[in-house]
């Protein structure tokens, strides 16, 4: 083998041997950063379910909320202080004309 030859193979081991440890260091720094982005994930996907958790309580209260006013509304035809609560908050309560249906509840 030639000298010139000799120092070019060097050269080219030399050359593989860094392009490896930069591909090691690049695929340590590339798991680094997924790491980093599955955690932030997981705080999101946690911060979600929290928000969705809130938005299902006031749902719940919502539909149970309006339960209690219109059994509110059906007392207040027999009651004239119940009445008079719902008037004073905003409810104008009437006696509907068929007996089967509840009585309407209107916000001012």
């Amino acid at each position: 083998m030639k000298p010139t030859q000799f120092y070019i193979a060097v050269a080219l081991g030399a050359i593989c041997l860094i392009l490896s440890v930069a591909l090691v260091a690049i695929g340590q720094s590339t798991q680094s950063v997924q790491l980093d982005f599955q955690k932030r994930q997981s705080e999101i996907q946690i911060e979600l379910q929290k928000r969705q958790a809130e938005v299902q309580k006031g749902a719940v209260s919502d539909r149970v909320g309006g339960a209690i006013l219109q059994d509110m509304a059906v007392a207040s035809l027999k009651n004239s202080k119940i009445k008079d609560v719902l008037t004073k908050n905003g409810y104008n309560v009437q006696a509907s004309a068929s007996p089967a249906a509840s009585p309407a509840t209107s916000p001012r």
